[in-house]
């Protein structure tokens, strides 16, 4: 092989140039502390190596454009919902993150707010909650928390019907006019 690489065989015990200069990256990271000992504030096993993965998928949308002539009505009832069946909160989650543009770098935490699961990502760049019987409780608790959402995104599920989602929908632009709201 050229450029200077060797493949070694199993039997050849070697340390893999990679995690080595991975661990020296890293202890050359760990500065002393104030003290003036030499010994490291935290040792190597006390980082948070932690990564996400994200693999490339197809959209967690059903598709939802078909010619007229397609429909049948027994088709009307499967077409409800319009999110696939095997998509967890976090596929949506994250999709929503795509499609606002936002870092896929940023942490996120999951909270109870008004007895729903709400994911709060990076402190209130985005807020998803996908549960069903979302009321008007929910976004009075949003309004009284310290640090406002700057968007918040909603299942179109968690609304008992049309009327609760246009009453919730004004809501939220009389008590959060600054909020970006979607409904997905």
């Amino acid at each position: 092989m050229g450029g200077g690489t060797r493949v070694l065989d199993k039997s050849e015990n070697a340390e893999s140039p990679i995690q080595s200069s991975l661990n020296t990256d890293l202890v050359q990271q760990v500065k002393p502390d104030n003290t003036g000992s030499t010994s490291p504030a935290f040792t190597l096993e006390d980082l948070d190596l932690g990564f996400r993965v994200f693999k490339v998928a197809s959209s967690n949308f059903l598709p939802s454009y078909f010619q007229v002539d397609a429909i049948s009505q027994d088709m009307l009832a499967t077409l409800e919902g319009n999110i696939k069946h095997d998509r967890s909160d976090l596929d949506l989650l994250f999709e929503c993150v795509l499609d606002w543009h936002l870092p896929l770098s940023c942490p996120f935490k999951t909270e109870t707010i008004a007895g729903h699961q709400v994911y709060d990502y990076n402190d209130g760049d985005l807020l998803a909650c996908f549960e069903t019987g979302v009321g008007e409780a929910f976004v009075h608790a949003l309004a009284q928390r310290e640090l406002k959402p700057l968007r918040v995104v909603m299942r179109d599920s968690c609304f008992q019907d049309s009327a609760s989602k246009i009453n919730l929908s004004e809501l939220f632009k009389t008590v959060l006019p600054e909020v970006q709201l979607r409904v997905i």
